[in-house]
């Protein structure tokens, strides 16, 4: 009984530390999952003079196959109400995360584009707490356009504590910078309020150098290793193999096993 109790002991260890892991995980963000890349917002460009076709490949990620690429972005995104795909809080809620992350392959040949992802806060519908939502509640957050040549692979990512804005001058308060008449295209923090009301995800590509105006980019979500890999309803089942596993063991030994 005593090896039993020691195994049993280091099984309930085990699903201490797990459950403490699963519960305090570290920094996290949201990202593009395939349902949001293949959804009806995502099939027509928002602006800009690009055309595509998608395609939802095996595994994670969706091919996007883009003709007339130029200098003018085009730009791909979720507006309000956004999707309940992101893992958030639910409806435009995010405070559970601390940034925005997507990772692009250029699957092209040749050339190269640039890529950029954002998303809008501040443009609910309505009023709470006595505030009424418009248009000067709206910022558009980003984080500059990063290079991608043929062949290559990029995570770009937006944290909400350091985050480029614009539209944030006619901020009021409780918004992000309210009341403060902050120059559009500085780096600031995105405060729980504006965490709270995300209202437009998406990225853009382009053809600043007319090198690529046809490119094919596999779009995906950034795995975060952040995010615990057995979820709670995960460590009770592995416990249950545990304790099944000692008790097996257990019984083994129980029945005499010829000792030398």
């Amino acid at each position: 009984m005593g090896k039993l109790r020691r195994v049993l002991e280091c099984v309930l260890l085990l699903m201490c530390g797990a459950s403490f892991a699963a519960g305090t995980a570290g920094a996290e963000w949201f990202s593009l999952p395939d349902a949001a890349l293949m959804s009806s917002e995502f099939a027509t460009a928002a602006w800009g003079p690009a055309t595509y076709t998608r395609t939802d490949v095996l595994g994670p990620g969706v091919r996007y196959d883009f003709t007339g690429l130029s200098s003018s972005a085009t730009g791909i995104r979720d507006n309000y109400p956004v999707m309940n795909v992101y893992d958030q809080n639910g409806g435009s809620d995010f405070t559970n995360f601390d940034s925005y992350n997507v990772t692009f392959i250029n699957l092209s040949d040749s050339g190269y584009v640039h890529v950029n992802i954002f998303f809008n806060t501040g443009l609910t519908q309505g009023s709470d707490g006595g505030h009424t939502h418009s248009g000067i509640c709206d910022t558009y957050w980003e984080d500059g356009w990063i290079y991608l040549e043929a062949g290559d692979t990029v995570e770009v990512l937006v944290e909400f504590d350091a985050a480029v804005a614009w539209n944030i001058s006619d901020n009021p308060i409780p918004h992000s910078e309210g009341g403060n008449g902050s120059p559009d295209g500085g780096t600031y923090t995105i405060n729980a309020y504006d965490r709270g009301q995300v209202t437009n995800i998406g990225f853009q590509v382009a053809d600043f150098d007319g090198e690529s105006p046809n490119a094919s980019l596999l779009i995906k979500a950034t795995w975060n290793p952040e995010l615990p890999a057995v979820g709670p309803d995960g460590i009770v089942a592995l416990a249950v193999v545990l304790v099944l596993v000692a008790l097996g063991l257990w019984r083994f030994r129980s029945r005499g096993v010829a000792r030398v």
